[in-house]
């Protein structure tokens, strides 16, 4: 389930980077698209695996 978290994630990233008009603008918003989609997955990850260990 984490890897269904990861794609979403990097597929929300790629359609705000393909809305960006230019390339400077795409070069800029990558960097910070990277440190906050990474964390997010891998915390989305954590949350899920520990709700699993609670419940089953």
């Amino acid at each position: 389930m984490s890897n269904h978290f990861d794609l979403a994630i990097l597929f929300r990233c790629s359609l705000v980077l393909g809305s960006c008009p230019t390339e400077k603008s795409r070069t800029s918003l990558f960097p910070q698209l990277l440190f906050r989609a990474a964390p997010l997955g891998f915390v989305a990850a954590l949350i899920f695996n520990a709700l699993l260990t609670f419940v089953y």
